[in-house]
């Protein structure tokens, strides 16, 4: 036990410089593990957004085809519309497409999704349409469902 008292006591400076050189290395590891955590977690990190503004959930009907159970979901960049169409006509619809069109509150068009319906939708037969597109639909606040022209 002397020896270890008159090393500590003949090296004290080399020893305390020892110390702090183990603390700054441990505190310089915990940060930068920690800054590459956050951006790992900053990459990985889900955006959502749903819009439920009035003007795009609420059912719309064109011709007799009725839309409803809408959604409009942003996910990490991309945009998706759902939507169930059902054919309220006591006859078989022939629309097999219809435009459905975002605009903001300046009433300027943002965007315009291809609806397809498919072909001849029974009486009281519902389908679901699902568009996507890449980008974000941020401020939109009300959609319209026309009849499909290519653009």
């Amino acid at each position: 036990m002397n020896k270890i008292m008159k090393f500590i006591k003949n090296n004290k400076k080399k020893l305390i410089i020892f110390f702090v050189v183990i603390v700054i290395i441990i505190t310089t590891a915990i940060i930068i593990l920690n800054t590459n955590n956050k951006q790992i977690s900053k990459k990985h990190r889900v955006k959502i957004f749903a819009n439920t503004s009035e003007g795009i959930i609420k059912e719309e009907n064109y011709n007799g085809l009725v839309f409803n159970n809408i959604s409009l979901i942003t996910e990490n960049g991309y945009t998706t519309f759902s939507v169930d169409v059902t054919n309220t006509n006591a006859e078989v619809s022939n629309v097999s497409d219809v435009n459905i069109n975002f605009y903001d509150k300046n009433d300027n068009l943002k965007m315009t999704f291809r609806g397809n319906i498919g072909d001849n939708l029974q009486p009281n037969e519902t389908r679901t349409i699902t568009s996507s597109t890449k980008g974000t639909l941020d401020g939109v606040t009300y959609k319209t469902i026309t009849e499909y022209t290519q653009e």
